[in-house]
């Protein structure tokens, strides 16, 4: 059926598929992800502040509230809760959408109008690309993409936390696999994003083992403690390694 409205927004919902996978690096149990698009007409209801959203690079405060209706489906698809956020454009603009369903209206009026829902839309600013450093270091060992190295000996390793003497010798993030012996091109401080990434956003994370980061600081007992940047996202992070870790 045809919504009489509009459409001028599209959200996209990453949503559980009820498949699991184990990461092979950390043995960490993973949900799989699906992307789940709706297209729905939104009209702003005013600005409000946006207290409930860090204010972290490359989003822009405060955020509008909005409602509206779906129009392609006309029903809100009922793996969608009740409160969920969605990659979200809207009239052009790009941002994240928290979208709330409300009661519906009776079964004749959604068949004609669509069902309604609102919440708040946040606009991300264009984000300048985070800086990528021809550091002219080369690799001691392959690495693969998106882990933190030290150099040690003049070489890039994996950054680790529980060796002690790499706490000072971060340098970045690898942006590309590399062989052994191979020049390093380096990701520093900025907004990355990853695919392969599940992070729980509103956690800090940290600098782990192997290159890798983490969530988990209870698990650090040993080496350093450093913060590493926090998350926007489950796949987008600010990278932003503590210059002044504590040693445990």
């Amino acid at each position: 059926m045809t919504s009489v409205f509009p459409t001028n927004a599209k959200l996209t919902f990453h949503l559980p598929t009820g498949q699991t996978v184990t990461d092979p690096e950390t043995g960490n149990v993973i949900s799989v992800l699906g992307d789940l698009d709706i297209e729905c007409y939104l009209k702003p209801d005013g600005v409000q502040s946006n207290r409930g959203i860090d204010a972290s690079p490359g989003v822009q405060t405060p955020s509008e509230t909005m409602s509206g209706r779906m129009t392609n489906p006309i029903y809100v698809p009922a793996s969608i809760p009740v409160l969920a956020e969605a990659d979200a454009i809207v009239g052009g603009q790009v941002g994240k959408f928290l979208m709330r369903i409300p009661t519906q209206d009776v079964w004749g009026i959604r068949d004609v109008l669509g069902d309604k829902i609102y919440g708040t839309f946040t606009e991300l600013k264009e984000t300048t690309p985070v800086p990528v450093i021809d550091s002219g270091l080369v690799s001691a060992i392959a690495l693969e993409a998106n882990r933190l190295v030290a150099v040690v000996n003049g070489l890039l390793v994996y950054a680790d936390q529980s060796i002690l003497s790499h706490a000072y010798a971060i340098v970045g993030m690898t942006k590309a696999p590399t062989n052994p012996s191979q020049a390093v091109v380096l990701l520093s401080e900025g907004v990355i994003s990853s695919s392969g990434w599940n992070w729980t956003p509103g956690e800090p994370l940290f600098v782990g083992t192997n290159g890798q980061l983490t969530q988990d600081a209870d698990s650090i007992t040993t080496g350093f403690l450093a913060s590493a940047g926090r998350v926007i996202t489950p796949q987008q992070i600010y990278l932003d390694v503590e210059e002044d870790p504590l040693e445990l």
